[in-house]
């Protein structure tokens, strides 16, 4: 008697694929799930669960980086996966880990996230090879977040960076580092971008007047490729506000008035000591000079509406002046998105009625206007 073997059904690599890229993103235990199907699942899931990997902020991060580098050194293929790697705030360990400045020079990354450190503190070799990873053209998003002592000067020939964040970053001035490698600034004049590939995309800022500064310099006078002026998203935030950020700022509104259609404020919702030194600059609610905004978008939170100026007023104040203007009103969107926070010294008793209260103020010929195709 034969026995008869069923025919073993196996399903296309491409629908294998779409399976596995529909899983939500940070799914792990789904993803290592999958991943044990077979050898056309686990290569695929692979890709997802190797993408990102966090260091920073994590606990014991040695062993964590450890474990990596071992899968690493058995599986060489897993370079290939890793895209996004976060080191922010990852703690004293950085500073004496020898595996991290082995590991880095071997990354092809799309997003680095760092900061939570003293540059200085950081032994030459790291610094190299941290520098080599933001200056490699396949990065595209570079956050850079609690950061002191840092030459940020070394960013602005680098124009494949699209998505920088620059939170609260300040600039090294103490005497340049006497070390020469490709990733320090030089004194050459840029070669000219054109196109699309000179426009950035997301610039997010917060706290780092200096820094914004100069950065701002370099793109003004013609020494940087790094379009920083040139941001078709802008995010701004008001939190630690001080004279070198409101210089930043009044040219980087000027200077990139005409190139952004996407434009957020964040209010400073961090009054626990002093609610009324919360006061966001009227500045950040200029948005009218933007005369490609198509959206806009503003985080607050209700304590803001118990003071005389607020969100609320200075944006009439600029929708009002959109309706004046002779150029064409292309906005959108707009949202309030209201953050809630745990100092709540009034309650919410008589707040005021927000839609009521920008329908009542505001002109009539500014909303007819937002949205209509131009």
């Amino acid at each position: 008697m034969t026995l008869l073997h069923p025919k073993v059904f196996t399903l296309p690599q491409e629908l294998i694929d779409l399976v596995i890229d529909a899983i939500q993103e940070g799914d792990a235990t789904t993803l290592m799930a999958v991943g044990l199907v077979g050898k056309q699942w686990c290569r695929r899931s692979r890709v997802h669960l190797f993408k990102q990997m966090h260091l920073g902020g994590r606990p014991n991060p040695a062993d964590r980086l450890s474990q990596l580098t071992q899968l690493i050194e058995r599986q060489p293929i897993l370079l290939e996966y890793i895209k996004e790697l976060n080191l922010s705030h990852a703690g004293e360990w950085l500073t004496t880990n020898v595996e991290i400045i082995e590991l880095l020079p071997r990354l092809s990354l799309k997003s680095l996230e760092i900061g939570g450190m003293d540059w200085a503190r950081l032994p030459p070799k790291l610094q190299s090879a941290l520098y080599d990873r933001i200056v490699d053209p396949g990065l595209v998003a570079l956050s850079l977040e609690c950061i002191d002592n840092m030459d940020i000067t070394a960013v602005t020939n680098r124009h494949h960076l699209k998505e920088p964040i620059i939170d609260k970053v300040c600039i090294n001035n103490n005497p340049p580092c006497s070390i020469r490698t490709p990733w320090l600034p030089s004194n050459e004049y840029p070669v000219g971008v054109q196109g699309p590939a000179a426009r950035l995309g997301r610039l997010e800022v917060l706290a780092c007047g200096e820094s914004l500064r100069n950065l701002l310099q370099c793109a003004e006078n013609g020494e940087a490729t790094l379009k920083i002026h040139r941001p078709e998203d802008l995010a701004i935030s008001a939190y630690g506000w001080d004279d070198d950020m409101a210089k930043a700022v009044a040219v980087l509104l000027r200077t990139s008035a005409s190139s952004v259609k996407e434009y957020s404020v964040r209010e400073e919702l961090n009054i626990t000591s002093n609610p009324h030194r919360a006061l966001t600059p009227p500045i950040l609610f200029s948005f009218s000079r933007f005369t490609g905004l198509h959206r806009l978008e503003i985080w607050t939170s209700f304590h803001h509406f118990r003071m005389a100026r607020n969100a609320t007023f200075e944006t009439v104040i600029e929708f009002e002046t959109m309706s004046r203007s002779s150029h064409p009103i292309v906005l959108s969107s707009i949202d309030l998105d209201f953050q809630s926070e745990d100092y709540n010294p009034w309650g919410t008793d008589g707040l005021p009625d927000i839609g009521t209260r920008i329908r009542t103020v505001a002109s009539s010929g500014v909303w007819n206007q937002i949205g209509n195709p131009v």
